[in-house]
């Protein structure tokens, strides 16, 4: 596992100064070391071979440390995290900003990074000492959609499901699936493909060694009902008190989502009653795919089963991918809900014998088959194939009902595709519908993926072909060079081309665009020199930001024929059109015709719509942000506490929208922001003029703490308590429901306040209005 580890300092948002060191020593130990203790296998730094700054300690390979004495801001190195199973790595820092003041290990120079999650959810499982039985009810909705799961979903909707979901309530002695174990044939073809057969011939199979108290079946989500809930139930035991079970979403390689080994019985011996969970998205480890079409590819040797996050696969090809790490929104969600309880129940949630008779721990999976028919007949001599309740003899595997009898199923439908992967259906019916109607919970309808029989699409051999460094030499030609951007004087002129596969967009860096020099002959006239019809043609020009996208907002105005005003926005920096002004003084100038009395009416936009007045505040009210790259750029952000524009040190990408090419850039766009505040209260939000709706939704926000480390005091409204109190902010990020002073709370916030006194005094008058009664 490749890590990238960055040493940084903090700083205040608000405050705009540069911190820098000299010197430094950085050591990776395991989380629990001392000096005293060998020192285990920690992972290996790796340093570019182009770093000037850094060097490995002599004869150590676990500490690196300055190659000169000049001043830094930051440092990078790469790190291969160690086996899995090695536990907490911690990486110590000392730091010399003088050749006197050194710092050491404290606060944020120790960094520990833990083994991730994706490998392991699970704690050791207790004995359950809960008496009789339970009967639950299984919901599985799908959370899953265009809308919560934008990126890069899949071309052909229409394949978009959930398969059928398989599963089983079995005893601790077994495993369905695991993280951090490796896919059985069952699962693999579920995974991949949709198919439970194998699978539940799985389950079957160790059933007959007494593991398996139920086989749990429910029919897949297909579209477009992707998103529907899909129900099934189940028995648990003291025996048999886990459940796992899994589906497919896709189409995918290898992706699926279920639990494992949830255990339903609480430690005071009695049954869970409800039960929710959000599921996440799951590699099986079969297939190496990164995105929902990709071609097959298999995964050899097999990997293990690990969770998908925003991080891994940590590809922007992967649909998961997130460069901030943000988490995966829900996938689906589990509901379960006990029905009926069956046989004696613990008294007072107390077992009377607490030695709880269970199988011999095995793993049946590792048996030879010798010692498996040993532990089978075992396992009968424990009672694992049937169990008492009430006097009456209950089977582990529960017999058909009658009514629920169904016809053989029907041919499988030719596959949907006519290349790569398609769908391919098959049905059967109940004998008796009307007994079964509301009763029964059958598959009925079985779809699965299926391969074409024409093999994969030519485009996704090509792709599987292709490594990345091939694809990133696959251009389209230079597109012939632009017209001219001047029509006068000195301009430019430019040309593109593009990736011929749109993934490499994300992982290569050749160049796409180039600009040239131009002159136009043509004398240029002052803007009063242009005629009415040029004026008009100009400024009836729709608004064009243009393909490109600059790192920080490039602000210049157009005139908006609609609302009759100059207003800004963001251009991208080629391709606009001559509706494009550098100066809202210059729109003014050269659309002054487009009035409808006279050309000297139009003057600076005053008056934004809601949606305009909602960005800019979204935009100029955030705290600056540097940004996660190394360079050293000037830019400009919007103080809201100052009500000016102020410079900041940006490293070239990341941040926010906060971020100015120019102070008059950002004065602007930002200015009716402090148009919004009166004269004597710029600088806080307690002169800003908000209108009432806004005032709520700032001040019903919940606090928020934000994501530094620094500790500041706050004020924030609570809905609870209808006033304003104190809290803890961090320094950075967070919402608007945050003031310097309790006045300014108390000022953004006073129709809220109003009404709670209101509402306060209207209970204490009832409450009197009762007394004299």
């Amino acid at each position: 596992m490749r890590r990238y580890v960055s040493l940084v300092g903090s700083y205040d948002p608000i405050r705009s100064y540069s911190t820098s060191f000299r010197g430094f020593l950085i050591v990776a130990v395991p989380e629990t070391w001392y000096d005293a203790i060998p020192l285990n296998p920690v992972g290996r730094f790796m340093i570019s071979p182009n770093d000037r700054e850094v060097k490995f300690t002599s004869g150590c390979n676990e500490m690196i440390t300055h190659t000169n004495f000049e001043s830094k801001k930051r440092i990078s190195f790469y790190w291969t995290a160690p086996k899995i199973g090695t536990g907490c790595i911690s990486f110590k820092a000392q730091v010399m900003q003088t050749e006197t003041l050194w710092f050491k290990d404290d606060g944020s120079l120790t960094k520990t990074l833990c083994e991730g999650e994706e490998y392991s959810d699970s704690a050791e499982i207790s004995k359950c000492c809960a008496c009789g039985e339970a009967k639950y009810t299984l919901n599985f909705k799908g959370m899953w959609t265009r809308h919560t799961h934008p990126k890069d979903w899949p071309t052909n909707e229409a394949l978009t499901h959930w398969s059928n979901i398989i599963g089983a309530s079995h005893s601790r002695n077994y495993s369905v699936w695991e993280l951090g174990g490796h896919a059985s044939l069952g699962l693999k073809e579920l995974a991949e493909f949709g198919i439970i057969r194998t699978m539940e011939e799985e389950i079957k199979n160790h059933s007959n060694y007494g593991v398996v108290r139920n086989i749990i079946r429910a029919n897949g989500l297909w579209f477009p009902n992707v998103h529907r809930v899909t129900t099934s139930s189940f028995t648990v035991s003291n025996t048999h008190h886990l459940l796992s079970f899994a589906t497919m979403f896709g189409p995918s390689p290898d992706w699926f989502s279920g639990v494992s080994k949830l255990n339903l019985c609480r430690p005071d011996c009695t049954w869970i009653e409800e039960y929710e969970e959000d599921l996440m998205p799951i590699d099986a480890g079969t297939d190496s795919g990164l995105s929902y079409n990709s071609p097959n590819k298999p995964t050899n040797p097999q990997e293990k089963i690990r969770k998908i996050t925003s991080t891994f696969p940590n590809n922007p090809k992967s649909p998961f991918y997130d460069p901030n790490g943000k988490p995966i929104p829900t996938m689906a969600k589990l509901t379960l809900t006990r029905t009926m309880l069956n046989g004696a129940q613990c008294p007072n949630g107390i077992r009377e014998n607490s030695n709880v008779k269970e199988s011999p721990t095995f793993d049946l999976n590792d048996l030879s088959d010798s010692i498996k028919r040993y532990q089978l007949l075992n396992a009968e001599n424990v009672s694992f194939k049937k169990q008492r309740s009430k006097g009456k003899e209950m089977k582990v595997l529960e017999q058909a009902d009658p009514r629920c009898m169904t016809t053989e199923w029907s041919e499988w439908t030719e596959c949907s595709s006519t290349c790569g992967k398609g769908l391919r259906r098959r049905v059967r019916q109940y004998k008796d519908p009307k007994s079964a109607m509301g009763f029964c919970n059958e598959i009925i309808e079985d779809n699965e993926m299926c391969l074409s029989v024409n093999g994969e699409c030519e485009d996704d051999q090509e792709e599987t072909s292709m490594d990345d460094s091939d694809s990133c030499l696959m251009l389209t030609a230079w597109s012939e060079w632009s017209p001219c951007s001047a029509t006068c004087g000195k301009g430019y002129t430019m040309r593109v081309r593009n990736y011929l596969k749109k993934e490499s967009v994300w992982k290569c860096n050749s160049k796409l665009e180039e600009k040239k020099s131009c002159i136009i002959n043509e004398k240029c006239t002052d803007d009063s020199l242009l005629s009415d019809q040029e004026r008009k043609r100009i400024c009836s020009l729709e608004k064009k930001p243009g393909p490109c996208r600059m790192a920080v907002k490039n602000i210049k105005y157009y005139y908006d024929k609609d609302a009759k005003q100059c207003l800004p926005f963001d251009y991208g920096g080629c391709r606009g059109n001559e509706n494009n002004f550098d100066e809202i003084e210059k729109c003014v100038k050269t659309c002054g015709i487009m009035t409808e009395d006279s050309k000297n009416e139009l003057t600076i936009a005053k008056h934004y719509s809601d949606t305009e007045m909602a960005e800019m505040k979204k935009t100029c009210l955030l705290p600056p942000e540097e940004g996660h790259c190394y360079e050293s750029q000037i830019k400009y952000y919007f103080d809201r506490t100052k009500s000016t524009c102020l410079p900041f040190e940006f490293s070239g990408c990341g941040g926010n929208n906060n971020n100015f090419l120019s102070i008059a850039a950002c004065e602007a766009y930002c200015h009716p922001i402090i148009d919004m505040m009166t004269d004597n209260d710029k600088g806080s939000m307690k002169g800003m003029k908000l209108t009432i709706p806004e005032k709520k939704k700032i001040c019903m926000s919940p606090a928020e703490k934000g994501t530094c480390s620094d500790s500041i005091e706050r004020y924030t409204y609570s809905v609870n308590m209808g006033k304003c109190l104190t809290f803890e902010y961090s320094g950075c990020e967070g919402n608007l429901n945050n003031f310097e002073t309790i006045e300014e709370c108390e000022s953004t916030c006073d129709i809220l306040i109003q009404m709670s006194q209101q509402a306060s005094i209207t209970e204490q008058e009832a409450n009197l209005e009762i007394q004299k009664k």
